[in-house]
């Protein structure tokens, strides 16, 4: 029996090597599906006011009475759902949300956060995110100004005044504490099937010293009927 010549065996190795190749390809092209459909989804919450980054306790982030910027860090995700509101409902909520009824209640906000608006709503919850134009009405960029790091997009919101009563107002005149439900949500077909996580944080304004002042002269003086 005669040896294979050289070029049969060239062919078998070239055979060969694209068999191996095309497996190799195949198990890289599922490994990158698997760790598609497993990347951790986060958003992280931040609060900067005069260029200053404002750490939080317990969960309240403690501002002065003037704008400020809300910065979401949105991790292989584009977008959360945010209620913000001065009834602390959803805050203290414990239940998971129906994400059935969840679009239902979006709020739509247009034009890049034009009025630099925070909408104070006790109802409604906001989608904000940085999405495609041609998506629902609700999938619409939020934010006044974006920039993508890798897998993070980072979201800024600016906050000079705020929504209430379908009125707008100067944010320097809120009395109010904000109460905020961040939600981290899996969708499909452009709809929401799952909470994945919940975040909640309190905005708490600090009292002008002349009002401190007033309540401090009303506590002291109020049994005698002598009031400011």
């Amino acid at each position: 029996m005669k040896a294979p010549s050289e070029k049969i065996l060239l062919q078998i190795i070239i055979l060969l090597s694209v068999l191996l190749g095309s497996c190799t390809d195949q198990k890289s092209k599922k490994e990158d599906l698997t760790n598609e459909k497993t990347k951790k989804q986060e958003v992280i919450f931040e609060i900067e006011q005069n260029g200053i980054l404002i750490k939080p306790e317990n969960n309240i982030f403690s501002l002065n009475r003037s704008p400020f910027t809300i910065r979401l860090k949105m991790v292989n995700i584009d977008g959360a759902y945010v209620s913000t509101s001065f009834d602390n409902y959803y805050y203290n909520l414990t239940d998971s949300i129906d994400m059935k009824r969840l679009p239902a209640i979006i709020l739509p906000e247009y034009g890049k956060n034009m009025e630099k608006e925070i909408y104070i709503d006790s109802v409604a919850f906001h989608f904000w995110c940085a999405c495609p134009e041609d998506l629902p009405p609700y999938f619409t960029n939020t934010f006044d100004k974006i920039t993508t790091i890798g897998d993070t997009i980072i979201g800024e919101r600016t906050i000079e005044n705020y929504w209430f009563n379908k009125t707008d107002l100067k944010i320097e005149t809120i009395g109010s504490d904000i109460y905020i439900m961040l939600l981290v949500v899996e969708h499909k077909n452009q709809q929401p099937v799952k909470e994945l996580n919940r975040q909640k944080y309190i905005i708490r304004f600090a009292v002008n010293k002349n009002e401190h002042h007033r309540g401090f002269i009303y506590r002291i003086f109020s049994n005698n009927r002598l009031y400011y």
